[in-house]
């Protein structure tokens, strides 16, 4: 082999044959192939890389985004945009309208106005909804009395004031109210009718004696107030009215007419009361029905 103790093979001979050498003996062993677990004795310990300091990041600082401060954005206000190039006040009008005609009387375009105008205002469009309010409130209050009122006159012709009568249809010891066109410098009645009311209410008069004048005729104004103030005047008159009040009483009465006198009315119509006709009780004795 030679005393080179690394050298080129012989020709033919592998570099490593895997066999162990004998005891004693060496042989060739190539730098690359030891046996597991052994080193060569050139070779230097393992330099192994230390581990990595251990330097690890730190954490991130607590030092979080403060929280956004609590300004949000104001509400906006209630006030509806205007719609078709409205104004915001364009149609205050309505309101306006139905307030003035429910307060004149013209109740239904009082209502229909004041609708309008409040739905103007939710759209927008005017600023007086209470206004308007107010022009139906009035309204409808007004159409409902009226309609109340009508049902009630047409229940036998009777109201809450009272009811209407004719002349020829008052009783001795009837109430009534004062007579339309009644002046107390004459007597000279035309009215077709007169308003009976309880006499426990405030009347104007009470009929304490009734007649009727006779004729073919109208004897003339002289002629028909003398009669008149005879009927009235008697004493069969005088026992009619409550002998309490007797110096107390005022006498009214109506008499005919030359015009109401061609059409057959010729009553007389005796009434009495105080002197202010603020009357609140009977001041009559109503004569008892003679027996026949």
């Amino acid at each position: 082999m030679g005393n080179q103790e690394y050298g080129p093979p012989p020709s033919g001979e592998p570099i490593w044959t895997g066999a162990q050498p004998l005891a004693g003996e060496r042989g060739p062993t190539p730098p690359s192939a030891y046996p597991p677990g052994s080193l060569p004795v050139s070779a230097s310990p393992a330099a192994y890389p230390q581990p990595y300091a251990a330097a690890y990041p730190q954490p991130y600082a607590a030092a979080y985004p403060q929280p956004y401060a609590a300004a949000y954005p104001q509400p906006y206000p209630q006030v509806y945009p205007p719609q078709f190039g409205a104004t915001g006040t364009d149609r205050n009008w309505m309101g306006t309208a139905s307030l003035v005609l429910s307060l004149v009387g013209v109740w239904l375009l009082g209502l229909i106005f004041g609708i309008l105008g409040i739905n103007a205002a939710k759209s927008g469009r005017a600023n007086n909804r209470a206004m308007s309010i107010w022009g139906v409130s009035i309204s409808v209050v007004s159409v409902i009395v009226i309609v109340s009122m009508v049902v009630i006159l047409s229940a036998g012709n009777r109201s809450l004031f009272g009811d209407r009568v004719s002349y020829s249809e008052l009783a001795v010891g009837d109430c009534v109210q004062e007579p339309a066109g009644w002046v107390d410098g004459g007597s000279d009645l035309r009215a077709p009718d007169v308003t009976r009311v309880s006499c426990a209410k405030v009347h104007w008069g009470q009929v304490y004696y009734l007649d009727v004048l006779g004729g073919t005729d109208y004897p003339g104004d002289d002629a028909v107030q003398a009669s008149v103030d005879d009927l009235c005047y008697s004493d069969a008159a005088a026992a009619n009215v409550d002998p309490e009040h007797l110096d107390q009483v005022a006498v009214f009465y109506i008499m005919p007419t030359a015009d109401s006198w061609l059409y057959g009315n010729r009553y007389v119509i005796c009434l009495a009361s105080d002197a202010r006709h603020t009357l609140t009780e009977s001041w009559v004795v109503v004569p008892k029905p003679t027996v026949a």
